[in-house]
C-alpha cells in the first residue's frame, strides 16, 4: 500500500511540474487508472506503444468521450512514461522491437498516391450525411489500411488483405471490439461506396475481445440535483438529455422547427441520418421559451448580415461565436460545442456533491434505466433511444422490466417523488 501511495504522489508531482492545475490532477490520475485496467495483468512499466495507441483508439471509438478528453488522456500517459518512468515512444519501441505496419509513416507519399481516392471517400461520407467525427474516423482508417499494405491501392487488394488488416488490429494492436468494428465499417464503406465493388468474404478474421460495457446511470436524486445545479442554457440541455434520452450531439443539433410545442414532441436527427420523434419533457417547455428568446436576439443580428437566414432553421443552442465551417469553409454561427457541455456538467456535479463520473451520456443512460424501472417495455425504450438493434438497448434490462406499461417522463416522476418525501418530512415535524 505504501508503494502505491508513493507512486501516486510521484505521479501527481510530475503532473503538477508539467503545468497542470491542481484541480485537474485527479482527472489525469483517473486516465492512468483506466489505462491500467485496459490490459489487466501487465504492469504499467511493461506496456508497449501499441498498448497506448490501442487504448487511445478505444477512446476515440467511444462516442461518450469528447476529443479534449482524449487529448487529456494522451497527455496523462505521456507524463507517466516520460516523467515517471523516464521512457519515450522511441525508447519503448526499441526496447520491445515493435513495428507498426498501420502507422502512416509517409503521409506525403500516401497523399500524393491516393489523394484523389481519399477525396472521393470524403465526398461519399458527406453525401450520406455522416457526422464530422465519422468522417474523420473513416478517413483515418482508410489511411491506416493503405499504410498497412505498403501504400498499395485498395483497388489492388482483396478480401484476404482486409482479413489480414483486421486480424492485425486484434492480435498486435490489441484494439477493442468496437474499435475493430469501426475499422471494418470504414474499409467496407471504402469498397462499396467509393470503389463500387464487393470487398469479398473476409469473415474469418480474428475478432477482438468483446469488452464488457454496462450503463452508468445516475440515481433519480442525483439527476435532479445535477439539473438544479446548472444554469441556462446547460440546464435545458440536461433536461432534454435526461427527460427525452437525447445524445449530446442530438441535443446540440436541434433546430427551432424540431420543437413541437403543440404536439409535445421533439424531432431528433439521430446517428446515421436516422430521425425519430420523442416526447418533449414538460419541464423543458418554459426553459425552451426562455432559451429561444435569447437565441432570437442572436438570430436578428445574424439576419442583418444574411437576409436569407430563416428563424425555423436556427439552432436552439446556437454558438455565441461565429466559426468557419470545416466542410464548406464558410463563416457561420453553428451550434455550441459539445466539449463545453462536458466541462459544465462536471463542474455542476462537483457543486452538487455527486461523486460519480458525470458525462452527458450518463443522462441518456439514466433516462433508459429509470423508464425501465417505471415499467416501460424495452422495445419502447429502443424506439425512444433510436437504437437500431434491440441488443443495444438490452444492457438496461433487469428484473424490474414490466412489459406493457406506458412510459412516463422520468424527470417529472423524480420531481414528484422528491416532493412527496419533502411533504412527509414537513408533516412529521
Amino acid at each position: 500500500m505504501a508503494k502505491v501511495m508513493d507512486f501516486w504522489a510521484e505521479y501527481a508531482a510530475c503532473v503538477r511540474n508539467a503545468g497542470v492545475p491542481d484541480v485537474q490532477i485527479q482527472w489525469f490520475q483517473r486516465w492512468v487508472e483506466k489505462f491500467s485496467r485496459h490490459l489487466r495483468g501487465v504492469p504499467l512499466r511493461e506496456r508497449s506503444v501499441a498498448d497506448v495507441t490501442g487504448f487511445l483508439d478505444d477512446l476515440k471509438a467511444d462516442e461518450r468521450i469528447a476529443p479534449w478528453q482524449i487529448e487529456q488522456a494522451r497527455e496523462a500517459l505521456r507524463i507517466l512514461y516520460r516523467d515517471v518512468f523516464g521512457l519515450n515512444a522511441k525508447t519503448m519501441a526499441t526496447e520491445r522491437g515493435e513495428t507498426y505496419r498501420d502507422s502512416v509513416a509517409q503521409p506525403r507519399q500516401l497523399e500524393a498516391a491516393h489523394g484523389a481516392l481519399l477525396e472521393d471517400l470524403r465526398t461519399a461520407i458527406r453525401v450520406k450525411h455522416y457526422s464530422p467525427r465519422t468522417e474523420e474516423a473513416y478517413l483515418g482508417w482508410a489511411k491506416r489500411f493503405i499504410a498497412f499494405h505498403d501504400l498499395r491501392s485498395p483497388s489492388d487488394l482483396d478480401a484476404s488483405d482486409i482479413n489480414e488488416f483486421l486480424s492485425y488490429l486484434a492480435t498486435k494492436r490489441n484494439v477493442s471490439s468496437s474499435t475493430q468494428n469501426q475499422a471494418l465499417n470504414a474499409v467496407v464503406f471504402l469498397y462499396t461506396a467509393v470503389l463500387k465493388r464487393d470487398p469479398g468474404d473476409f469473415s474469418d478474421f480474428t475478432h477482438a475481445k468483446m469488452g464488457k460495457r454496462s450503463p452508468d446511470p445516475l440515481s433519480r436524486e442525483q439527476a435532479t440535483a445535477l439539473i438544479d445545479a446548472l444554469e441556462m442554457p446547460y440546464k435545458l440541455m440536461a433536461v432534454l438529455m435526461y427527460g427525452a434520452g437525447l445524445r449530446v450531439s442530438e441535443c446540440l443539433s436541434l433546430q427551432v422547427h424540431d420543437v413541437g410545442f403543440d404536439e409535445g414532441t421533439l424531432h431528433v436527427h439521430g446517428k446515421g441520418a436516422k430521425d425519430r420523434i420523442v416526447m418533449l419533457p414538460p419541464e423543458s417547455v418554459p426553459l425552451l421559451h426562455e432559451g429561444l428568446k435569447a437565441m432570437r436576439t442572436l438570430f436578428e443580428e445574424d439576419q442583418l448580415h444574411n437576409p436569407a437566414l430563416q428563424w425555423y432553421d436556427y439552432f436552439v443552442f446556437a454558438s455565441p461565436e461565429l466559426r468557419v465551417d470545416p466542410r464548406t469553409r464558410r463563416i457561420s454561427r453553428g451550434h455550441m460545442n459539445r466539449n463545453g457541455v462536458q466541462v459544465v456538467l462536471a463542474d455542476a456535479a462537483r457543486k452538487a456533491r455527486i461523486t460519480a463520473h458525470v458525462t452527458p451520456h450518463c443522462l441518456r443512460h439514466s433516462f433508459a434505466s429509470h423508464l425501465l424501472e417505471d415499467g416501460a417495455h424495452i422495445q419502447t425504450i429502443q424506439e425512444l433511444l433510436g437504437h437500431a438493434r434491440l441488443s443495444t438497448t438490452a444492457i438496461y434490462a433487469h428484473p424490474m422490466n414490466r412489459p406493457g406499461a406506458k412510459p412516463i417522463d422520468p424527470l417529472a416522476q423524480a420531481r414528484a417523488r422528491m416532493k412527496g418525501i419533502s411533504e412527509e418530512e414537513d408533516g412529521g415535524a
